[in-house]
């Protein structure tokens, strides 16, 4: 009997009831959205490549976290880490990589939480990650001095190991170095400098300088000089002298800076006459003068030669007194007598 009443009194006007329950509900359910709020963050992408591949082709860089909480719950993007992880990849191609979402423990323990990302996959174009190796060749510019030329430039070391995309690595096959500055350069240099990385997408070896030798020589070049002739010193005063040879033209090898201030002044040579004592003719040998870096490739004569004449000595005659002067002296006397 109890358990009947009960029931009558549960079923009676159950209409209304369940009417008053509905809007019960209806209310506390408004009553809560109330209390929560709708907030919307852009989270940066953070890509883990850690694996065998790399990627080919840039992803977006960002994704939307939409956020239901209380309204006094402030959201920052702080609070999130978006991370695209390619480390389980091992080939190339095409991907849809899930997006995995860090949320902040201090946010975690709010409630009520909801939390949603946008998209919540990232299409991904990978290649496999390779490595190999690269030419280092130097950059040069400028002119060395004048007179000198760039006899050769190497640099140690002359490979540079690279990893990145397949496709990459496979067609990169040479890289420069810094500029390198030749103006002004007379004689070897050393220079330390690094590599120019113009491709974002390869790892380097760990960065290091690269020693570039620049070898720098004097150009070397032939001329010839014409009109060389010599210098007599020492002569004695009672002799002459008359050169039979004409002049000397030689042909010379050696530093351009070194032609260009050779002439026919600059070579004339000097002979020594101090040994003459007679008349007659003799030869000297030609005997230039020449720095250590300079070779004498031709000559048009070894000799010279001269004429040796002494001197005619001429002693004046003396002059006897003429008649005149006797018959005017005799004159003189005579008128003298007289006088007398």
């Amino acid at each position: 009997m109890r358990a009947n009443f009960n029931l009558n009194k549960i079923t009676e006007n159950w209409g209304v009831k369940v009417l008053c329950f509905v809007v019960a509900l209806f209310l506390y359910l408004f009553y809560q959205m109330e209390l929560v709020e709708k907030q919307t963050v852009v989270v940066p992408i953070t890509l883990e490549q850690n694996g065998g591949v790399e990627l080919k082709e840039a992803i977006q860089p960002s994704v939307k976290v939409f956020i239901r909480t209380k309204t006094s719950t402030t959201v920052h993007p702080d609070d999130f880490k978006a991370i695209v992880n390619l480390d389980y990849l091992s080939k190339t191609g095409v991907y849809d990589i899930p997006v995995s979402l860090i949320v902040s423990d201090d946010l975690m323990a709010i409630d009520p939480m909801e939390i949603k990302i946008k998209p919540e996959t990232v299409k991904v174009n990978v290649e496999r990650r390779i490595s190999g190796s690269a030419f280092v060749f130097p950059e040069t510019t400028g002119e060395v001095n004048h007179g000198y030329r760039v006899a050769g430039i190497s640099v140690d070391p002359e490979i540079v190991q690279i990893t990145g995309p397949e496709s990459i690595v496979q067609t990169e096959n040479a890289f420069k170095t810094e500029v390198i500055s030749l103006n002004g350069l007379s004689a070897d240099r050393n220079f330390l400098v690094r590599l120019q990385k113009p491709n974002k997408k390869l790892y380097y070896e760990d960065a290091q300088s690269y020693l570039v030798t620049v070898k720098v020589d004097p150009i070397i070049e032939e001329k010839t000089v014409t009109g060389i002739e010599p210098v007599f010193k020492n002569l004695p005063e009672n002799f002459e002298i008359e050169s039979l040879s004409q002049p000397v033209t030689a042909s010379f090898r050696g530093p351009v800076l070194r032609l260009e201030r050779m002439n026919s002044s600059s070579l004339a040579f000097s002979i020594d006459l101090s040994s003459v004592s007679e008349d007659g003719e003799m030869e000297f040998p030609v005997s230039l003068k020449l720095s250590s870096d300079v070779e004498l490739e031709n000559i048009s004569d070894t000799v010279w030669k001269v004429k040796v004449t002494k001197k005619e000595i001429v002693i004046p005659e003396e002059t006897e007194p003429s008649e005149n002067l006797q018959e005017e002296t005799s004159v003189s006397e005579t008128n003298g007598n007289g006088s007398l």
